[in-house]
């Protein structure tokens, strides 16, 4: 059992939850998409993590790889970006992306039970090694990636400049940068995983969930002013 793993995963899991139901009571006062994306995002984090810290504690296995993968690695990040595309981009992008994530994440049960990955059973394995023979996954991880990271940064990022220009809603601008923060400090984690150690993979989590946490919750927060009236998104 690896402790620095095992303690990074569980705080990842308490981030990232906490986020979620933030998020979650959020889309039950708003019932806005976006919050509603963001929360399955969240959740899906968290139940990642979780998985982690339980492979560590009992023993890795190829199904519980398999689906510590497919959740964490592939389904995490479609479902974020989908929430800044309905927040910042257009409608009708945000209505086919819909589908295309829902697509994807019927393709990931589909690539999850077919994989089998190379796994020993007394630490979590090298991610380039337990792929190798797991190709399906890996191409579906570095679609959902590489499509999605940059889109849900670069959306993000504009909305706080537009925050920041017009001078509303600091909360969110700076909520933005955060998010966007942490979002990409869980994909340099991942990438560092896969290409040099997965030792970086579960701190990568912690930082990123950590500071989710944090952007969400000032995302959050009451605005003082009319934000409509500014022509911003809320």
């Amino acid at each position: 059992m690896n402790w620095v793993t095992l303690l990074s995963a569980l705080l990842a899991t308490i981030a990232a939850g906490t986020a979620s139901v933030a998020m979650g009571v959020e889309y039950a006062r708003s019932r806005r998409p976006h919050a509603a994306c963001w929360t399955i995002s969240l959740a899906l984090f968290a139940l990642a993590s979780a998985l982690l810290a339980i492979g560590e504690v009992i023993g890795w296995s190829p199904w519980l790889f398999r689906m510590y993968y497919m959740v964490g690695a592939v389904l995490v990040v479609p479902w974020m970006t989908l929430g800044a595309v309905w927040l910042f981009g257009p409608i009708k992008l945000a209505r086919v992306g819909v589908w295309l994530t829902i697509g994807l994440s019927v393709a990931v049960v589909v690539v999850a039970v077919l994989s089998n990955p190379r796994v020993p059973t007394d630490s979590l394995p090298e991610l380039k090694d337990a792929l190798e023979s797991a190709r399906m996954a890996r191409g579906l991880a570095m679609l959902a990636n590489a499509g999605g990271t940059p889109v849900a940064i670069f959306l993000l990022l504009r909305a706080a400049s537009t925050y920041r220009r017009k001078k509303v809603l600091p909360n969110k601008a700076s909520g933005a940068i955060i998010i966007s923060i942490g979002i990409a400090a869980a994909a340099v984690g991942g990438m560092l995983a896969v290409a040099v150690s997965v030792i970086y993979l579960a701190p990568s989590l912690a930082v990123g969930a950590v500071l989710m946490l944090a952007g969400f919750r000032r995302w959050n927060q009451t605005p003082h002013i009319n934000a409509e009236l500014a022509g911003v998104p809320t």
